[in-house]
């Protein structure tokens, strides 16, 4: 007994070394989630324990099933008996009941492991073997026996017991991969379940018990499971640059309902935040919750939105909101008006520019209690908007002042405080006093300052009294005076009229001088209300607005501020005198502006000369013209400056000495100028249409003018330099042959143009040119290209005279044109007249055209018959005849095809003749010809025409190629065909189309023509008739050219008319009249055949009509012919055909049975034998019947094809299958180890009662070899059968291991045999019937973003797994389950307590293909998580679905196969269905779920932890900062700051380049740091080469503006410019650099002010107040003192005057006294400024982080002044100075002594 126990204490020894070794070995792969300690609670508590009956089974053993509270619960004594049901009392001290009791070790690791165990919270298949130890599926019942046999072992080390009865192969699995030990306690496999369970700390608020149920029976484990954990909220300011320092705005107070459901109908408890913001932590049970706020904090919007949070076990989940300050965003409209006109400035004055301040204070005050600072200052001014003047607290407005107060969107907005508005500068013309600001909507009008208040009003603010405002202010109005006077006598001048204009408005008034010449506007000189704008010399003025508002007022000025001018106005008394111009300016208010004396000076008397010429060529001779442009040189002295004068000027006919008038108005010209006092040039333009003046001379008159006054004039009809000459020319043409208007076409022609011309200037050398011009174009006329012209030169000698010009031209291919003869007169190159009319007949000479058209007397077209007595006339068109004129046309009828003349009976050319007198230009005439046409046919005549004026030709037509002169005779010959045959041959007993093609020759094209035909029966000679119809047709056509053919189409059917020869008689019409025919009964070409055709078949081996279905069958049909055309070759050819289909029957190749046979028929009848010799194993079960063609010329000519002609049928018998999975029922079974499928195998044309044999093989479809199962046999099966009818089925089951054939094609071959000889067959590796389908997955997860295996921990993570499938039935609705899964944990990822999952139905196209998963979650918990994304494959059974068996003809085109091309390329377009139906699902089973609506089997799965690519990487990083000089959390504010943030990451993807992006933040406001104008950033780039590293962002930047703020730095981390991690927390100190600020204050430590006595103790107290330090660290301040006056440091005795002081700061702010002691005598009169550094101390030494160096800060700043001077014999006074200095020296040692004693107590 002994050594038993000392074996076992031994083995146990052993057991507790192997498991320390194995958790050395597992700590790697240990589930990191975190550890704990056995929690611990009095024993006393019961609970029921229920034994079940049932039990979990497994290799030969078995375990009881047991609940505890609900609870499985496990057994860890197998060696005992099993308890009874009953209560037990639980015992927490699991301790005290391990085998090594008292073990706390073994406790615990118990615990971790109950916790994974099958039923606990924390069970994951994953986390034991994938399979069982005989390799099959793992199911609950091997879980709980796995978690027995681990619970025994490590509680009670009875894993032996566990194990009793179980066979060896299974404990050797279980010691080896469950275990990690063998039976001796050796380490055998730290990777093993059980090492890496005890070591995975289980939660907190996870119990385990013991329940004691006897000596004799198994102590029971329990559980109890409760997860909690806490809840605690922080809450800021949505924008602290409105709510920072403002006492209106608080923190403190808001309070968060928390709520269990999302209607917030149940509170679970509430949180409020006190003045920091923060509310404490409360504690919940782990779950889902809701928040929202109930009270919003004072100054804050209530923000009623609802959000959740997810409570975890054993953490604190941290909220935190933020609440948006109320605001008034509508800020304030200051509209300027004038106090009178409203919106509209007076006068010159403007609105634009008034300014403005605007206080704001950051608290509730009123106008007697402002604090003498406002909080910000703005100073605005008014700008146009619109119509209206108005200032606005924005950029447009703003003159100076402070930022504006902006909201988060950067509107300005105005907090919760006190506002005063005070105009500070009125705008130009306006003045401040007496203006006021009223409020829209307001009776009251305030004057100087405006104070409201900001308050809130629920979730808004407003501003007390409205946002809007209107400000008045008043004009500044003035007056003015004048003295009018004559300068030659200085007499004063009265009733003198001035214009006063105000140059802003336009406004203006007449004022008149009075009878002493004098003007005032003021109203005490004539009031403003009297007679007011009269315009007499005592009537008031007043300047107003445009509309009237500025009433009269006689208090105030008449002139408005402005600018004015004054214009003196003609008039009687002042006529002949210089007027006065000027300006004056209102400026001030109440004050005249006195011009002064104005004085009149009289004026010069002008005189003008002028010259006259063509603007163009500056010629006094001009072309009469449409634009006509005389300019007239005026020359104009003497006039007054500053007048406007006008000079006009007028045409005048030299003859008559009247105005020229054009269009009724005379012609003339002005022109108004301003005189300057010099010599005037002007140019007088007179432009209008001359075109009437030919021959005419005209002089140009001039008048100057101002006003009604002639100043001057120049109107001398004799002066030549104002003369202008417009010449005139005539022509007259005629031809020199004709001596008229009429020349010959195609001849050489010459004309004559006969030129007068006058009024030209004698003496001078003209040309004259002339050109012929094409009357109908307008256009030169061209001959060979060339225009025909003529000139001449010549000297006038007189006014008037002519010329004549000859023209000599050819006239060819001009027949029919009228040409106008154009002469132009030019002098020296400039055209000075012209005759250039286009419609002058004395100009224009005609070339007469003659056309023909001849018409036949019958046809009435130009087509006549070849008959004896032809009729014809030719009507001859003429063209460009003199009207009244008689003429001769003689026209020849001539033979087109040889060009001779026509010749009558007698040999005389066939001509004929007309006389006529041409009534008009252009007419016809007729010529009758008639001739003798039989001899011809197909030939055609041309009538030649000549037209004749007194003898002389003058007209000819005479085109041999001209259809219109031209008439034809036609000739026409036919030939028919079968159109099917395209020969004489018609095939019998079908619909046929005949067609006779007509050739013709000698038509007229463009008419239309009818062809009639009839069939006729050669053997009767009669009509063909069908339905006892004669068989006709006719066909009109309309040819394009003369010669060619058409077609007539004759449709009948020909049955019954075997062996009939039909022939085509043809006629032509034109209308009804007959033009040509072809009728002869022995013509070959218009002849028809029609043959028969009969045939037999016969099986060559059988000799019957039966034949086997195999692969060389012998068939024979004889083919019996009658009525073929002897001698001509001829090929027969046969086809089998599907009697059941009527489609022909096709081989094994595809191709169709056919046979033929070529022979030459010696006789019209005869027979011929067809062999068919073909593949026939593929035609079982066919009938089939022979058809039978002949052919000629590849034609078809005679058919047999009855299919119920006995004589033509073969039959063959046949055999076919059907396989299906009967699991699933469908054509898909899943990979596992017993597959059973039923083959159903379907016959025909069996020999009834026969017994025959049915053997199946399983093939694989890829290879084409038989299918072996998992262990290496070949999958096949047979049945017997004796069939009772010719048709019928049978089954064959196959039932084989086929867990080794994922993503194979199984096909299954079938073969029935009778005698051992093959009778039947099918084995069609193609048949979709006989296919089974085994699928197969796998999977690749990218981020859509990163495109990558990486994403973002955001809070819209999307995720794309493309599963890649194999082998799927196409048509049929799958669907994909996807299942986010923490790879460390085995566990699925949650999104609010619920696993994050997707899915996709789709309905492929392909067999093999890819179906995109789509995953959208937050990653926002997951940063630094690793995922892996688990697919399940279910077929979805359905109504639509069926059977999901594609047998049907929809699928059968849709087989795996047949699309595995398509797939190869085609990226399948399924999306997820999210409406789909809800499905039932056997997940573990594989069985089809009991639902009549929608099922759903599992047939494919792909879940691999260590996959690559179903894995996605979420980064994490975290940031440390610290400053580069000093190595702390703080910096000083210099030029060239230079800050570390030191960047740690984990989870990224080795080997990939990321770059990391940091910005600096100020804490206060979250809005980014800007130095320089710029952002403050830094980037870094690197290669990640592990998952986890760091990374230094180094900062360098101009911090010198940043003293006292708060800066944190924020990171990105971006993969290809996708953002992939963050790091942007406000509140992490580790990211927040501290930039101190120090302000100092000295004081004289006695005086307690800014001066010191300057005697020889001076104490000064420098009290330097520091913000931004970190708390508890060590600082130095260091002082020193200045001399002022020098800018040095104050040194006495050789010394720099110092103090120091250490300190720890208590706080972030504070205030500590650095003291300066020294010997101040003989400083009176200095001024001494103390300068102050700040150092932080580390152990590296002391960095400066803070200064203040201010020489001219008056607070750092002490004055020494003189010491008092004791009175001369007052004792007690000088002992008073003694005690001082005593009492000043024991106080010097006190201090010194005291200090001592302070730094040893430091230390």
């Amino acid at each position: 007994m002994h050594k038993i126990k000392e074996k076992i204490s031994m083995k146990k020894l052993k057991r507790v070394l192997a498991l320390a070794m194995a958790v050395i070995l597992s700590v790697p792969t240990i589930i990191t989630t975190g550890m704990g300690t056995v929690p611990v609670k009095a024993a006393g508590d019961t609970v029921e324990l229920t034994v079940s009956s049932e039990s979990a089974k497994y290799a030969g053993y078995e375990t009881r099933k047991m609940y505890a509270g609900g609870n499985y619960a496990y057994c860890v004594q197998p060696s005992k008996k099993t308890p009874q049901s009953g209560t037990y009392e639980k015992h927490y001290d699991v301790e005290n009941y391990v085998s090594n009791a008292g073990d706390e070790t073994q406790a615990v690791q118990s615990r971790n492991l109950a916790y994974y165990c099958w039923g606990a919270p924390g069970f994951n298949a994953s986390y034991f073997p994938s399979t069982w130890y005989d390799g099959s599926a793992m199911d609950d019942d091997k879980y709980i026996a796995l978690s027995h046999i681990m619970l025994s072992f490590l509680v009670s080390y009875d894993e032996v017991g566990s194990m009793h009865g179980c066979n060896s192969s299974f404990k050797n699995w279980v010691y080896q991969n469950v275990l990690g030990y063998n039976a001796n306690g050796d380490l055998v496999n730290g990777q093993a379940t059980l090492p890496i369970l005890c070591w995975s700390a289980a939660p907190a608020s996870f119990k385990v018990y013991i329940l004691s149920t006897g000596s004799a029976t198994q102590n029971i484990l329990g559980y109890e499971y409760t997860p909690t954990g806490t809840v605690s909220l922080s809450k800021t300011s949505a924008n602290t640059g409105i709510t920072s320092g403002n006492s209106c705005y608080s923190l403190a107070g808001a309070v968060y309902g928390i709520y269990s459901d999302a209607g917030c109908s149940a509170q679970v408890t509430t949180l409020t935040t006190d003045a920091g913001g923060n509310a404490a932590a409360v504690s919940l049970n782990a779950g889902t919750y809701y928040y929202k706020e109930l009270t919003a904090p004072a100054g804050y919007a209530l923000d009623s939105s609802v959000q959740s949070f997810t409570v975890t076990d054993g953490q604190n989940t941290a909220l935190s909101v933020s609440d948006t300050p109320t605001n008034d965003p509508t800020l304030i409209t200051l509209k300027k008006i004038d106090s009178v006109t409203g919106e509209a400035a007076q006068g010159g004055a403007s609105l634009e520019g008034a300014e403005f301040t605007v206080k704001y204070y950051a608290g509730f005050y009123d106008a007697g209690n402002l604090p003498a600072n406002a909080t910000r200052t703005w100073v605005i001014k008014t700008v146009k908007i619109g119509g209206t003047y108005v200032a606005g607290l924005n950029n447009t407005c703003k003159v100076s002042g402070d930022d504006f107060y902006k909201n988060t969107s950067g509107a300005a907005v105005l907090p919760l405080g006190t506002l005063s508005i005070e105009e500070t500068k009125a705008p130009e013309g306006y003045k401040l006093d007496g203006a006021y600001l009223q409020a829209y909507g307001s009776s009251t009008k305030v004057t100087g300052k405006y104070v409201t208040q900001i308050t809130q009003n629920g979730n808004i603010a407003q501003l007390n009294g409205g946002n809007e405002f209107s400000v008045a202010d008043k004009i500044k109005r003035g007056d003015f005076k004048l003295t009018k006077i004559d300068t030659d006598n200085q007499n004063r001048m009265s009733d003198i009229p001035f214009r006063v204009t105000n140059k802003a408005t336009g406004e203006s008034h007449i004022i008149k001088t009075d009878e002493n010449g004098y003007f005032s506007s003021e109203s005490s000189w004539n009031a403003h209300s009297k007679n007011t704008n009269g315009g007499g010399a005592y009537d008031g003025l007043w300047f107003s607005t445009g509309d009237g508002k500025a009433t009269v007022d006689d208090s105030l000025g008449a002139m408005p501020y402005g600018d004015y001018t004054l214009e003196e106005l003609s008039c009687d008394n002042n006529r002949g005198k210089i007027l006065y111009k000027g300006e004056f300016s209102i400026r001030r208010d109440k004050v005249t502006v006195d011009i002064g004396t104005i004085e009149n000076h009289s004026e010069p008397t002008p005189v003008i000369t002028t010259q006259a010429s063509d603007a163009k060529t500056q010629y006094q001779i001009i072309k009469p013209s449409a634009d006509t442009d005389i300019i007239d040189k005026v020359t104009i002295t003497d006039t007054m400056a500053g007048r406007d004068y006008t000079i006009t000027g007028t045409l005048m006919d030299k003859d008559t000495g009247e105005a020229v008038m054009v269009n009724g108005n005379p012609v003339t010209a002005s022109q108004t100028f301003t005189s300057d006092g010099t010599k005037k040039v002007l140019d007088m333009h007179f432009n209008f249409d001359s075109s009437a003046l030919g021959g005419k001379t005209v002089v140009v008159c001039e008048k100057l003018t101002y006003g009604d006054y002639v100043a001057a004039t120049e109107e001398d009809m004799e002066n030549k330099d104002q003369t202008i000459y417009f010449p005139e020319i005539h022509t007259t043409a005629t031809d020199s042959e004709t001596a008229d208007h009429l020349t010959l076409a195609d001849s050489r022609a010459v004309i004559t143009d006969t030129v007068t011309y006058t009024n030209l200037l004698k003496g001078e050398t003209y040309t004259l040119s002339g050109v012929l011009m094409d009357k109908e174009t307008g256009k030169e006329l061209l001959v060979d290209g060339e225009p025909v012209t003529q000139e001449m030169a010549f000297t006038a000698g007189r006014a008037s005279g002519t010329k004549k010009l000859k023209f000599e031209f050819d006239t060819t291919g001009l027949a029919g044109k009228s040409f106008v003869v154009y002469e132009t007169l030019t002098l020296e190159d400039v055209e000075v007249a012209e005759h250039k009319d286009i419609n002058d007949e004395g100009q224009t000479i005609h070339i007469p055209a003659a056309q023909t058209t001849a018409t036949d007397d019958s046809s009435k077209i130009n087509v006549s018959e070849a008959k004896k007595e032809v009729s014809v006339t030719d009507t001859v068109a003429y063209r460009n005849l003199v009207p009244g004129k008689e003429y001769t046309v003689r026209g020849t009828a001539v033979d087109k095809e040889t060009g001779e003349p026509l010749t009558d009976a007698d040999g005389n050319e066939l001509v004929s003749t007309a006389k006529f007198t041409a009534a008009s230009a252009d007419g016809s005439v007729d010529v009758k010809f008639t001739f003798d046409g039989t001899a011809m046919a197909g030939r055609s005549v041309v009538f030649f025409e000549n037209v004749y004026y007194t003898d002389k030709l003058i007209a000819v037509h005479a085109d041999i190629d001209d259809e219109a002169q031209t008439v034809h005779i036609p000739l026409i010959f036919t030939s028919v065909k079968d159109k099917d045959t395209d020969s004489h041959m018609s095939l019998a007993g079908s619909d046929v189309t005949l067609t006779d093609t007509v050739a013709y020759r000698n038509l007229v094209p463009g008419k239309t023509y009818t062809i009639s035909g009839t069939l006729m029966d050669q053997r009767t000679g009669k009509a063909v008739k069908v339905n006892g119809k004669a068989v006709t047709s006719s066909a009109d056509f309309t040819p394009d050219t003369a010669d060619g053919e058409t077609t007539v189409d004759f449709h009948f059917n020909t049955n019954g008319l075997d062996d009939t020869t039909v022939v085509v008689f043809e006629k032509m019409f034109y209308g009804k009249a007959e033009i040509a025919a072809h009728e002869d009964i022995n013509d070959k070409g218009q002849t028809i055949y029609i043959p028969s055709v009969k045939t037999t078949a016969i099986d060559d081996k059988t000799a019957t009509k039966l034949t086997l279905a195999e692969k060389d069958i012998h068939i024979t049909d004889t083919v019996a012919y009658r009525n073929l055309v002897p001698g001509e070759k001829y090929t027969v050819t046969g086809t089998a055909i599907d009697k059941t289909t009527g489609e022909p029957l096709k081989d094994d190749a595809g191709k169709d049975v056919t046979a033929k046979a070529s022979f030459k028929a010696e006789k019209a009848n005869g027979t011929v034998d067809v062999e068919f010799v073909f593949d026939g194993s593929t035609l079982a079960g066919k009938t089939v019947v022979m058809y039978e063609n002949i052919y000629y010329n590849n034609k078809l000519v005679g058919v047999h094809a009855d299919i119920s002609d006995e004589a033509q049928i073969i039959y063959v018998p046949s055999v076919k299958t059907t396989a299906t999975d009967t699991k699933t029922e469908t054509k898909l079974t899943y990979a596992e180890k017993d597959i059973k499928i039923t083959d159903t195998v379907e016959y025909t044309n069996l020999i009834p009662g026969k017994t025959y044999k049915v053997t199946g093989t399983a093939m694989d479809k890829k290879t084409g070899k038989v299918i072996k199962d998992a262990d290496g046999k070949a999958v096949t099966s047979e049945a017997e059968i004796t069939p009772d009818t010719a048709d019928g089925k049978v089954d064959v089951d196959f039932i084989f291991d086929g867990s080794n054939l994922a993503g194979k094609t199984i096909v299954m071959f079938e073969e029935i045999r009778y005698e051992n000889r093959l009778v039947g067959v099918h084995a069609d590796i193609n048949d979709e019937a006989q296919t089974i389908y085994v699928p197969a997955i796998a999977t690749e997860a990218l981020d859509e973003v990163t495109g990558i295996h990486l994403s973002n921990a955001g809070d819209d993570v999307k995720v794309k797994d493309t599963v890649t499938y194999k082998n799927l039935i196409p048509g049929l609705t799958y669907r994909v389950a996807g299942t986010v899964m923490d790879k460390d944990s085995k566990k699925p990822l949650q999104n609010g307590g619920r696993d994050i999952t997707a899915e996709a139905v789709f309905t492929p196209e392909t067999a093999d293909g890819t179906v995109d998963v789509e995953f959208t979650f937050s990653a926002k918990e997951f940063a630094g998580k690793t995922m892996v994304l688990f697919e399940k494959l279910y077929l979805v059974k359905n109504v639509d679905n069926a059977d999901a068996n594609p047998d049907d003809t929809s699928n059968k085109d849709k087989t795996p196969d047949d699309t595995q091309k398509a797939s190869e390329s085609e990226n399948t377009q399924n999306k997820t269905d999210n409406t789909s139906n809800k499905v039932e699902v056997d997940n573990e089973d594989n069985n089809p779920a009991d639902n009549s609506e929608v099922k759903e089997v599992l047939i494919a799965v792909h879940e691999d932890y260590s996959d690559e690519n179903q894995t996605i990487c979420v980064p994490q990083i975290k940031t440390t900062a610290k400053d580069a000089k000093s190595g702390t959390s703080m910096f000083y504010a210099e030029k060239n700051a230079k800050i570390v943030d030191t960047v740690s990451y984990r989870n990224l993807v080795p080997g990939k380049k990321y770059k990391v992006v940091g910005t600096a933040v100020d804490k206060s406001n979250g809005a980014p740091v800007i130095a320089n104008g710029n952002n403050v950033t830094a980037e870094a780039e690197f290669v990640a080469k592990e998952a986890t590293g760091k990374v230094d962002v180094v900062f360098t930047f101009d911090a010198s503006l940043l003293a006292g703020r708060t800066i944190v730095m924020f990171e990105d981390v971006y993969y290809e410019n996708n953002l992939i991690a963050t790091h942007a927390d406000i509140t992490d100190e580790a990211q927040t650099l501290y930039v101190p600020k120090i302000g100092t204050t000295a004081i004289d430590g006695e005086r307690k002010d800014h001066s010191s006595t300057a005697d020889s103790s001076v104490t000064i107290v420098d009290s330097v107040a520091y913000q931004n330090l970190v708390q508890g660290q060590t600082y130095r301040v260091t002082g020193k003192l200045m001399d002022k006056a020098t800018g040095k440091a104050l040194v006495i005795d050789g010394k720099e005057v110092t103090a120091v002081t250490e300190f720890t700061a208590a706080g972030t702010e504070g205030v500590v006294d650095v003291t300066f002691r020294f010997n101040g005598k003989g400083m009176t009169g200095k001024q001494l400024v103390v300068f102050e550094q700040l150092d932080v101390v580390t152990a590296d030494g002391a960095y400066a982080i803070a200064s203040h160096n201010d020489i001219n800060d008056a607070a750092q700043t002490i004055t020494m002044i003189a010491p008092p001077k004791p009175k001369t014999g007052d004792y007690m006074s000088v002992v008073m100075y003694v005690l001082a200095g005593i009492a000043g020296v024991m106080a010097v040692i006190c201090s010194f002594f005291r200090k001592k004693a302070v730094s040893k107590k430091k230390h």
